[in-house]
């Protein structure tokens, strides 16, 4: 019982010791806000990028329409984890320049009217369910006026969705200027096409 117990204890500590061994080593954003009075404008975008000890990032991207007197107001909120590289450090300046690659894992969040509208993350793909003749994969639409987006799989929905990016980041201030290295951005009012976009 003594050695199970030792034994238990072990991995415990090791699971523990990886945990903290992987550090978040900064926390940056930049975001375009208006206070949706100009309807040739109505688009707010935020970016928040996390940088961690292990070579990886956790990107956000968060995009809103909307304009006065319409009730209508929707959105993507889309987190990409991938790998990064440092391009350029200037200690004198306080900044870093990252490069994200592509990422392996896109998690979204749709939302119309103030509700959610569709959810899911690749690296739980919606298997389907044969018996009720429900197939794998993933519908949604970001608004009645956009075309419905249909994902068969995960790869497919990554290469869509999935952008790598130069971040230009400020050490000291915590903000930063992000440039899409593959494409556009995805729109913010607009269905997301498969041949819309240039995978890395």
């Amino acid at each position: 019982m003594k050695k199970v117990i030792t034994l238990a204890l072990s991995l415990i500590m090791v699971f523990t010791l990886v945990a903290c061994s992987t550090k978040s080593e900064g926390l940056y954003s930049q975001q375009y806000l208006h206070n949706h009075t100009d309807m040739a404008d109505p688009i707010d975008y935020a970016y928040t990028l996390e940088i961690f000890s292990d070579g990886t990032y956790k990107m956000n991207y968060e995009t809103r329409w909307a304009i006065p007197v319409v009730t209508l107001v929707y959105g993507r909120d889309i987190t990409a984890y991938g790998e990064y590289e440092v391009k350029e450090e200037n200690a004198e300046e306080g900044t870093i320049t990252y490069t994200l690659l592509m990422p392996t894992r896109i998690t979204l969040i749709a939302e119309e009217r103030s509700s959610v509208t569709a959810v899911v993350d690749t690296d739980r793909w919606p298997a389907g369910d044969p018996d009720n003749d429900v197939a794998p994969g993933f519908t949604y639409t970001l608004n009645a006026r956009a075309e419905t987006e249909v994902w068969e799989n995960a790869d497919d929905f990554i290469a869509a969705y999935g952008r790598s990016y130069e971040c230009v980041v400020d050490t000291v201030m915590g903000t930063m200027k992000v440039t899409v290295l593959n494409g556009d951005q995805i729109p913010g009012d607009a269905a997301v096409k498969p041949e819309e976009t240039t995978a890395e």
